[in-house]
């Protein structure tokens, strides 16, 4: 999908928006961060669509998180697009749930061995498997990019590449970021 859009742009097609996940972190909910803020300001000039998964949802809406965070959460939430994910219970209502098939689960067990490469699925950690399944939305629904902050899980060590080669475009929330969206 990116490799397409940057042909569409470079033919002239003006009306590309780049389509954004979001993984939990990156909601902003304090607007404290200065290339949170920035994309939000692309957003509402539709120069981007941020999407978030059921599985932003599920972590960020949790009934153990104070009601004024909880509140902003799930202001912000609303105001993404929704992404599907493979059914896990309780799902989201607002971006729903999919059945796992062959090529899901193979896209899961493939984000697995790059993200936690010495664990099984039966080995993670539900914030883990939480991190798998926000990817494997992502990729299902043919997003341009994924944007965190936890490089531990997603970048770093090979990882970002890793899973590039898998079209899945993870990305850091920086000015190298903002300058990569400037040359779409």
């Amino acid at each position: 999908m990116l490799i397409n859009m940057r042909i569409a742009i470079a033919s002239g097609s003006e009306n590309m928006v780049v389509r954004i996940s979001l993984d939990s972190g990156c909601l902003n909910v304090k607007h404290k961060h200065p290339i949170l803020n920035k994309l939000r300001k692309l957003e509402e000039q539709e120069r981007i669509e941020i999407f978030s998964s059921g599985t932003v949802w599920r972590e960020q809406t949790r009934p153990e998180i104070p009601n004024n965070y909880r509140t902003r959460y799930q202001k912000r939430l609303e105001e993404t697009k929704p992404v599907s994910e493979t059914t896990v219970f309780p799902f989201s209502f607002k971006s729903g749930a999919r059945f796992v098939n062959e090529e899901s689960e193979q896209k899961i067990e493939q984000i697995t061995k790059i993200c936690f490469p010495n664990k099984s699925w039966n080995e993670l950690t539900e914030n883990e498997k939480n991190d798998v399944r926000a990817l494997e939305a992502h990729a299902f629904a043919g997003l341009d990019y994924f944007l965190t902050l936890d490089k531990k899980d997603f970048v770093i060590n090979g990882k970002k590449e890793e899973l590039e080669e898998k079209g899945i475009f993870v990305r850091e929330p920086n000015d190298a970021f903002i300058e990569e969206l400037k040359m779409l």
